[in-house]
């Protein structure tokens, strides 16, 4: 058993101290290790710092996209606003029209009872009083629709 160990000890020995380096060798490897490591960290930081900046870049397309999307359904919704202000005023001088007449035909009825100069003149009233309620409802009418015009 002892043959067998002092040949194999003798077979470690040589092969460890074949493996063995010197300090100047383990100095010029912990160098290169270093060095291979900085460049190694370097070219991840650039391949990081360039998906950075095409993240960058798609953020920014994508929000372009969303601001123009948001312009466009501010722009739709402006146009529906708009429109709805139009009938809105279209549909108070239709009211507005049928509340004038029918302040007339009331005035005129009072005034079917009145003879000669007195009927003339109530008649006249009622029809000075349309022509204002008249007048009123299309400045009204008309002022809105500008307004609808400029919402836009």
């Amino acid at each position: 058993m002892f043959q067998r160990i002092v040949p194999m000890t003798a077979l470690a020995l040589i092969l460890l101290s074949g493996c063995q380096k010197t300090p100047t060798e383990a100095a010029n490897d912990v160098a290169e290790t270093r060095e291979e490591g900085r460049q190694d960290v370097a070219e991840a930081k650039q391949d990081a710092n360039e998906k950075v900046a095409e993240a960058n870049v798609d953020l920014s397309q994508a929000q372009d996209a969303q601001a123009d999307a948001t312009q466009d359904v501010r722009s739709d919704m402006l146009k529906a606003e708009a429109a709805a202000m139009k009938e809105k005023a279209e549909a108070q001088f239709t009211l507005a029209q049928a509340q004038m007449e029918a302040n007339y035909k009331v005035a005129k009825e009072k005034c079917d009872i009145l003879k000669g100069v007195d009927q003339t003149a109530c008649v006249s009233q009622a029809d000075a009083a349309r022509a204002v309620e008249e007048t009123r409802a299309v400045a009204d009418r008309d002022a809105a629709l500008v307004k609808a015009d400029h919402h836009e």
